[in-house]
């Protein structure tokens, strides 16, 4: 029974997991649509100030085909983002056993909180609260209780019986009467039957625990590498912010310069471009950051789930 209750909070931890990387996948798709239809906005503007410029003669026609072919791969791009915002928001559906097709809203909530501690301290709650090391535990101890039992059928059975009789009294007899009769016996041949039951109990216990010891092996990976996936992660946003900041930048003076006819319609475009792929980035490891810390907390076995109330 501790087993099979285990076995069901295990299954929970992993749906719940699932499901928050799926979230975490939605608002990670959704800010990167936002991203490539702002893209499609510059591209449009500049392919406005690039006509206007080519009808007083101060740009040549080469900048507004350059800019209209950007402005078509642009859309392109924005397409394909919302595409991919729909086919996970399928998937969530899935996940949440709901109709296809049913609106779901997700919104950014407040982000998990890191745990503290170091790589061996976690390691051990990770050890002490994960399920599957609670399942696998209630597993051992069934499997030493099935190996005592197999030990208990060959060893000696003692029998206590007695029996106490009340009949009317007489000459010959008393009224009351009883009788005890101790037995003992000893199971001497059993075609090795006994034998063999203990040697499957004891193969089946010995199973059970390296499978505790591979799991417990599994889940001390699963805190380390979450804790250098944070550690990457935080580098990668500190990198992607300050890259961001100068595709900003740069994109900045390219419309300046090209406003001004010193600069080549490329340069701008190339530099929004850059500067879409600076957002992505930034996007990508923020919640590259999200998802580490969840799988950190997951890996711990910390659910995070709402109590059920109690029946």
């Amino acid at each position: 029974m501790d087993a099979a209750g285990w076995s069901v909070e295990t299954a929970k931890l992993a749906v719940a997991q699932a499901a928050r990387q799926a979230v975490f996948g939605l608002l990670r798709l959704q800010q990167l649509s936002v991203v490539a239809q702002q893209q499609v906005t510059a591209v449009a503007e500049h392919l406005r100030i690039a006509n206007a410029m080519f009808e007083v003669g101060t740009a040549p026609r080469f900048e507004v085909v350059q800019a209209e072919t950007n402005l078509a791969q642009a859309k392109g791009n924005a397409i394909q983002a919302q595409t991919a915002v729909s086919l996970i928001k399928a998937q969530i559906a899935t996940i949440l056993n709901v109709p296809q097709g049913l609106d779901i809203p997700v919104e950014e909530g407040v982000p998990y909180q890191l745990p503290e501690g170091d790589m061996n301290a976690l390691s051990t709650i990770a050890l002490r609260e994960r399920p599957e090391t609670k399942l696998l535990q209630a597993q051992v101890a069934a499997q030493e209780a099935n190996v005592r039992l197999a030990q208990a059928n060959s060893n000696p059975s003692v029998a206590l019986e007695g029996t106490l009789n009340n009949q009317t009294e007489s000459v010959a007899s008393a009224g009351l009467n009883w009788s005890l009769s101790l037995g003992a016996s000893w199971p001497l041949y059993q075609g090795g039957l006994t034998r063999g039951k203990v040697q499957v109990a004891q193969a089946a216990l010995q199973s059970a625990r390296l499978n505790l010891e591979k799991t417990s092996q599994q889940i001390a990976l699963e805190v380390t590498q979450a804790l250098f996936q944070i550690q990457d992660a935080r580098q990668a946003l500190e990198v992607a912010d300050q890259g961001e900041v100068n595709a900003r930048e740069r994109a900045r003076i390219a419309d300046v310069r090209f406003t001004n006819g010193v600069g080549l319609g490329a340069e701008v475009l190339d530099a929004q471009t850059a500067l879409a792929s600076a957002q992505a980035q930034v996007i990508n490891a923020r919640y590259n950051l999200q998802v580490a810390v969840v799988s950190l907390r997951s890996a711990l076995g910390l659910a995070d789930l709402p109590k059920e109330p109690a029946q």
